[in-house]
């Protein structure tokens, strides 16, 4: 009975999460559960630390197993939940085995106040692990990579490099391996995450910046300098993933610091210390209201893709696909709060703890200097500071697009009969052409078919591609007939698309709107100024003259005073 009662609890428990989960896709529409471009069920929410907990798998296994109790399922289900716990048990001995080496090797080092061996922990109790390595959530891969490594790991924790760079230091996340002597192309960037490898140091300087403040144009225009380097933005884990990858290319790289994340800080706090290379940064800032304008936008509550039957189109079937940030019906403070607790004002955080590691080197831009206008200006001069190429004329970096939440109308699936069920996709072209992206990591097996279609593209911000699998690619190909019918319907597909963007875009709240909200909602102009005041203390010491171009940032500082006189 007692094993009846908690195989029902993590039944809920399951049951929870997969509500936590459906929340974050709205966010985060790459976790979502599309077959094409993330076929593996279990990577879609393991960023987070759900999927791989015993709970959630367990929870799993009873939900699937008991709709067939009638073909033994519970009897299935006890087998399979066994397994998972032998699983977790193995991860837990794991840990406790390395936990055991590092404190034999050095009780005598380092003490509690108690005079009792304790483990390394970190400048902040918060994201103290209380253990040299956390294997809750470690992949089957790095299991038995550890396991396979576990006398190398031995002699490298009870080697003096160890104690030299790791112990002494205190450093919060020391790697299990010693990272001069592996060979980063032999381990793959999720078992070295598991194991506190550091990033391969190859890089030239790091891109510090929070959401809605040209980040991805700014990456976009790098890229185009002939950088490597990872684009858009992650959870850090999958950040560590990214770079990870990007870093073993060789050529002229740098890193991607995109602090916008909704993660805990214990991830985002071990990709810093993750960091083996003291460089310099290049940190984008801009007007704090104007982000918020960015952000307090439409909160969809629909499924971020679905499929669209093209010989039954209906325009009604685009309502509701597009996901912004923050549900516009919320009570203004709500809001604030929600946008506060997303990061929108967290990169000091991130400077600071780069600071504290010696990153003391840092070149600061506001978003207004990579416009179309003065983007090139920029380039040439961040060019000399940090060394790269310019390789294009001025013309080319100023075609640059700025990403929306309207965006993530795409992927769009759309499926149609010939002699069988076809089925092709409208896609933001970069993403097809950048074959390292993670959000989309099949499109190698995709070609571009936009050329096989006759119709007028929308002045979309950003170019749209129609893209289909090889397997189609011969059938279309042999009845260009029947796609020309086609040609009427999908042309009205994506006018609606644009218009539907339009709408959407139109419902977010101008910077006059907020700060006529501002002028009366004393809660939320305190709340808010609070977070400001911390976010651009840094930029407000070095660099005054981007402070005092704010516009709508002076504004709100007037309301602030003013309030102060009455």
């Amino acid at each position: 009975m007692k094993l009846l009662f908690k195989l029902r609890k993590a039944k809920f428990t399951y049951r929870k999460q997969q509500k936590f989960y459906e929340k974050i896709i709205l966010f985060f529409p790459q976790y979502e559960k599309e077959p094409v471009f993330i076929r593996d069920a279990n990577e879609l929410i393991k960023p987070f630390g759900i999927t791989t907990s015993l709970k959630y798998k367990i929870g799993k296994i009873i939900k699937s197993r008991q709709r067939r109790w009638y073909k033994g399922g519970f009897y299935h289900a006890i087998k399979e939940a066994k397994n998972a716990l032998a699983t977790f048990n193995k991860a837990k001995i794991l840990q406790d085995t390395i936990q055991n080496i590092y404190t034999q090797a050095y009780s005598n080092v380092i003490k509690n106040a108690d005079n009792s061996p304790t483990v390394i922990t970190t400048f902040d109790t918060k994201v103290n692990t209380h253990a040299i390595i956390d294997l809750t959530y470690a992949t089957a891969e790095s299991l038995a990579f550890i396991e396979k490594n576990l006398s190398s790991i031995q002699a490298w924790i009870e080697s003096q490099e160890f104690k030299n760079q790791y112990v002494d230091s205190k450093h919060p996340y020391p790697p299990l391996l010693n990272p001069n002597n592996l060979n980063y192309h032999t381990i793959s960037a999720e078992s070295a995450w598991d194991l506190n490898i550091p990033l391969p140091s190859n890089y030239e300087f790091i891109v510090v910046v929070t959401g809605f403040s040209g980040h991805s144009a700014l990456i976009r225009t790098l890229r185009k300098c002939n950088i490597n380097i990872a684009l858009d933005h992650y959870d850090h884990s999958l950040l560590y993933h990214v770079n990870y990858i990007a870093l073993l290319k060789n050529g002229y790289n740098a890193i991607n610091l995109a602090c916008c994340s909704s993660d805990s800080n214990n991830l985002l706090y071990k990709f810093l210390y993750l960091l083996p290379k003291k460089t310099p940064i290049l940190y984008l800032v801009r007007d704090p209201i104007e982000k918020l304008r960015s952000t307090s936008g439409f909160e969809s509550t629909q499924k971020a893709y679905w499929t669209i039957d093209l010989q039954k189109y209906d325009k009604s079937l685009l309502y509701g696909r597009v996901c912004y940030g923050i549900n516009y019906t919320l009570p203004f403070k709500q809001k604030i709060i929600k946008i506060i607790n997303r990061g929108l004002y967290d990169s000091h955080k991130v400077l600071t703890i780069l600071q504290q590691k010696g990153f003391n080197d840092i070149e600061s831009i506001d978003m207004k200097e990579i416009l179309p206008k003065t983007i090139f200006a920029t380039l040439q001069k961040l060019s000399q500071r940090f060394g790269f190429s310019i390789p294009y004329a001025k013309e080319e970096y100023e075609k640059i697009y700025y990403m929306s939440y309207a965006g993530y109308m795409f992927p769009l699936l759309c499926e149609f009969l010939l002699h069988t069920k076809v089925e092709i996709y409208i896609v933001l072209k970069e993403y097809f052409d950048n074959t390292e992206s993670f959000m989309f990591p099949r499109f190698t097996e995709y070609c571009n078919i936009t050329n096989l279609f006759n119709f007028t593209m929308p002045p979309f911000l950003y170019p749209i591609a129609i893209i289909t699998h090889k397997q189609y690619l011969k059938d279309l190909q042999d009845n260009r007939e029947s796609l020309q019918a086609l040609n009427p319907t999908l042309q009205q597909l994506l006018n609606d698309m644009y218009q539907q963007i339009q709408i959407e875009e139109s419902k977010k709240t101008s910077e006059k709107e907020i700060l006529q909200l501002l002028q009366t909602d004393i809660p939320s102009r305190q709340i808010l100024k609070k977070a400001i005041d911390t976010e651009i203390a840094y930029i407000k010491d070095v660099r005054p003259d981007i402070v005092q171009s704010w516009k709508y940032y002076q504004k709100f500082e007037k309301i602030c005073e003013d309030s102060m006189l009455l």
